[in-house]
C-alpha cells in the first residue's frame, strides 16, 4: 500500500531536482512539486502511524 506513494514522492523528487538544476528553483512548478512531496509524506506517516495501532491492538488482545 505505502508503495503506491513512495514511487510519485520519488519520481516528483527527481523532478525537483531537474528543475534545480535547470536554475528553477522557485518556480511553480517546483513548489507544486513540494507540495506533493509533503501530501505523500504524510499519507505515508498516516498509513503507518494506523498499521502500527493496528499491531499493537492485535498485540494487546491476544490471548496466550
Amino acid at each position: 500500500m505505502c508503495l503506491l506513494y513512495v514511487f510519485p514522492t520519488y519520481i516528483t523528487l527527481y523532478r525537483l531536482l531537474i528543475n534545480t538544476d535547470q536554475h528553477k528553483a522557485f518556480s511553480a512548478s517546483s513548489v507544486k512539486a513540494l507540495r506533493t512531496i509533503k501530501y505523500c509524506a504524510f499519507t505515508i506517516v498516516l498509513f503507518l502511524a494506523l498499521a502500527l495501532q493496528h499491531l499493537s491492538s492485535c498485540l494487546l488482545t491476544r490471548k496466550t
